[in-house]
């Protein structure tokens, strides 16, 4: 014996959905506006011109007593080095009388007209030394306060979506 067997199912689908809400209220933009004294801040520092002019002076003769001092000690050690040379010579043409002539008048003749030398020179000679320091600024402007309303207010609520299934079986049997 056959025997036949079959299920039915029948399916049923459901879908509950609740919508999505948008609440929105419009009124007049606004602007606020306080005013305050404004306070910038500022911040600087001045330039700065240096001026060096201790060897303009200094060519011209007004020195430090530094340098005045430094100046003749070296000056009356050259001279004296000349004059000890002058006088080595001097001696050296007297030990040689010698040979003739007449030393003594020809070093006579010498010392009594000393040869000078004599120059124009501009004054000062050197230029001045000139540097700048240029100064600076810093501006910290304030920074406004404006609140903005814009005019609208909104609430937004999402959508829901449910679904179901639901079965319902059949079962049959038949025989041959």
């Amino acid at each position: 014996m056959n025997d036949l067997q079959y299920t039915i199912s029948y399916a049923r689908i459901g879908i509950r959905t609740q919508n999505a809400q948008l609440n929105m209220q419009t009124q007049n933009a606004r602007l606020e506006i306080t005013s305050e004294k404004p306070l910038v801040k500022m911040t600087s520092s001045k330039p700065q011109l240096i001026i060096d002019q201790r060897e303009c002076f200094a060519s011209s003769g007004l020195k430090s007593y530094s340098e005045l001092t430094q100046e003749a000690a070296n000056r009356g050690r050259q001279q004296a080095l000349e004059f000890i040379g002058k006088e080595a010579s001097d001696g050296n043409l007297l030990a040689a009388i010698e040979r003739g002539g007449n030393p003594l008048a020809q070093i006579a003749k010498r010392d009594a007209y000393p040869q000078k030398q004599f120059g124009m020179v501009s004054m000062p000679s050197a230029p001045p030394k000139i540097d700048y320091i240029p100064g600076e600024l810093k501006i910290e402007p304030p920074i406004p306060k404006m609140p903005i309303h814009p005019g609208y207010s909104a609430e937004y609520y999402r959508g829901k979506s449910i679904s179901h299934i639901r079965l319902k079986s059949i079962w049959s049997k038949c025989h041959h």
